[in-house]
């Protein structure tokens, strides 16, 4: 279906009306493959920002400590971690970061907590209660993963789970009410679960495109080209659909 999903009718056939727990295997496979690809385009400039900037980080907040339950810096003074260029990503203080200086960070070890901060906005956070003891006379840096583990495992599955699965998810929702409403007109014997098939076939060339941008440009395809092209192919799948059946066809 990798290949079969860029124009062949009979394996969109096979897809809308025998498939079962294959689709969800095949939804599966399809967000592996562009979690992968999107690992492979990135790695570099991961395993860089690391290099340049985490690790030097690292050795700051070896000094950092958590005594009863709240950030410990030396003499009390805010730490500020920097890229290479000068942009600070990480903070941490006794204190609690000011929310208007909270843009650009990825991280922050604040107050009675440590605070990470999402590409989309959104934050996230756990209280350091309980650490002190895990820690012992160790900084905070000791909660750090390895930068192997960090590189060939967090990394791989944050993308998965984070950003390609619900995207993914997504576009098959949206895809799959939009080519429902269409087959009401050119081919209104499909259920909703028979579109959302085709719509997860006609996701394939969108994943593909969307492969080819990130390795090429290392950058995602626009939402509007998964609707362009998957779109185009339900379309183009639907009306093949309804010219067998009026040529004598046997629908589903």
């Amino acid at each position: 279906m990798l290949y079969l999903s860029f124009g062949s009718v009979e394996a969109y056939r096979r897809a809308v009306f025998v498939w079962k727990w294959r689709a969800a295997a095949y939804f599966l496979l399809l967000s592996i493959i562009s979690a992968a690809s999107a690992v492979v385009a990135t790695h570099g400039t991961i395993e860089s920002f690391y290099d340049t900037a985490v690790e030097p980080a690292l050795k700051q907040l070896a000094n950092v400590k958590i005594e009863n339950g709240r950030v410990k810096t030396p003499g009390g003074a805010d730490i500020e971690m920097k890229t290479r260029d000068g942009k600070v990503f990480a903070v941490a203080t006794e204190n609690y970061v000011d929310a208007s200086k909270t843009k650009g960070l990825v991280f922050a070890f604040e107050g009675d907590r440590a605070t990470f901060y999402m590409p989309d906005g959104n934050e996230t956070f756990f209280t350091l209660k309980g650490y002190e003891q895990m820690l012992g006379k160790r900084g905070v840096d000791a909660l750090f993963p390895p930068k192997g583990l960090l590189l060939w495992g967090i990394a791989p599955l944050a993308c998965f789970f984070m950003f390609v699965l619900p995207m993914n998810a997504m576009f098959l929702a949206i895809m799959s009410v939009a080519a429902f409403i269409l087959s009401r007109t050119l081919y209104p014997f499909l259920t909703f679960a028979q579109c959302m098939k085709l719509s997860l076939a006609a996701l394939t060339p969108s994943v593909a495109v969307d492969i080819v941008s990130v390795l090429a440009f290392g950058s995602a395809a626009q939402g509007f080209v998964y609707a362009l092209v998957s779109g185009g192919m339900v379309f183009y799948i639907l009306k093949s659909f309804a010219a067998e059946a009026r040529g004598g066809g046997v629908s589903g």
